[in-house]
């Protein structure tokens, strides 16, 4: 019996997620971790982030985009905010799930423009979503290869580094 070590990854990716687990995803040029906010750990997500160097996103649906002040003629779908290197992760949460115009009158702002995500970040929203959970995201890339590189990734590199304890 043979099986396809690339769709084995992938069945493999979409378990990892429905049951809240990182994951990376991989492309020709770039790897992206992908890590549901509802199931991660403080602890997780700085160690998770780490990879990123400073570099992170959150994806959320076109709606909750839409209620975060994003201009609706700039959501079409999921939809990724830049994060600040230092917001920690109740920060993300209550991005993610609060009332934009809270009722202490302090309200919940994006700052920074997001742009539309991409058909990998659609799919993990999606899938989010199938196994009920809260359908948000965080979004980091690992390495980013050199464009025209013939490097190829291993089955054995599409496997998340093992967290550290805390």
């Amino acid at each position: 019996m043979k099986f396809d070590p690339e769709l084995l990854a992938a069945e493999r990716g979409i378990d990892e997620i429905r049951c809240g687990r990182p994951v990376v995803m991989v492309d020709e040029a770039a790897a992206m971790i992908y890590a549901p906010l509802e199931t991660i750990t403080p602890a997780l997500c700085l160690h998770l982030r780490q990879f990123g160097a400073g570099e992170s996103w959150l994806l959320v649906s076109g709606e909750r985009a839409i209620a975060l002040g994003v201009d609706k003629a700039a959501v079409s779908g999921v939809f990724a905010l830049p994060l600040s290197a230092d917001m920690a992760l109740l920060d993300m949460m209550k991005m993610a799930t609060s009332d934009p115009q809270r009722s202490d009158g302090d309200d919940l702002v994006v700052a920074v423009p997001g742009f539309p995500g991409s058909v990998g970040d659609s799919l993990i929203v999606r899938l989010l979503k199938t196994a009920l959970l809260l359908p948000v995201a965080l979004k980091i890339p690992v390495v980013p290869m050199q464009a025209g590189s013939s490097r190829r990734w291993s089955p054995a590199e599409r496997c998340m580094p093992s967290p550290v304890k805390a």
